[in-house]
């Protein structure tokens, strides 16, 4: 078989995860009206498969449909999502444009370890965590930290 239109396909069940991921999602827009809820579509899913779905979702809102997208993942809620809610234990931490919402000071607060982010020209969005002694200065011979 050589996966075309003709070809046999193994029950949904059988599928790999990323393949599966993919259906369900398919299965979303077009069950879909105006309004699409997605919880992590991007889970199981490569990085080319990953930026694919986002690229499609984009289109689709510059058409008119609406996606409330939930994503763990920050820097593709920041490159790819208008607005964003972050929440800390059930709670509305921040809200509103990735730039405001991924700010170092929010992130540091909500997961309790020291924030960076950055943003390139192109919009994507770069946030790196680590333990706040991880990004502390260095300390000099003395154990005074410079």
């Amino acid at each position: 078989m050589d996966g075309g239109a003709g070809a046999c396909r193994p029950p949904l069940r059988h599928a790999l995860g990323g393949e599966r991921q993919r259906v369900m999602v398919a299965r979303a827009l077009a069950q879909a009206d105006s309004l699409v809820i997605l919880d992590e579509p991007t889970a199981s899913l490569d990085v080319r498969h990953q930026l694919e779905l986002l690229e499609r979702l984009r289109l689709l809102a510059s058409a008119g449909m609406a996606f409330v997208v939930v994503l763990h993942d920050l820097q593709l809620a920041g490159r790819w999502c208008d607005r964003l809610l972050l929440l800390d234990r059930g709670t509305a931490a921040a809200s509103g444009a990735p730039r405001e919402v991924l700010d170092p000071a929010v992130l540091s607060r909500v997961y309790g370890l020291e924030a960076r982010v950055s943003w390139d020209e192109g919009g994507a969005c770069r946030v790196d965590f680590g333990l706040r002694e991880r990004f502390a200065p260095a300390a000099s011979p003395g154990g005074v930290r410079r």
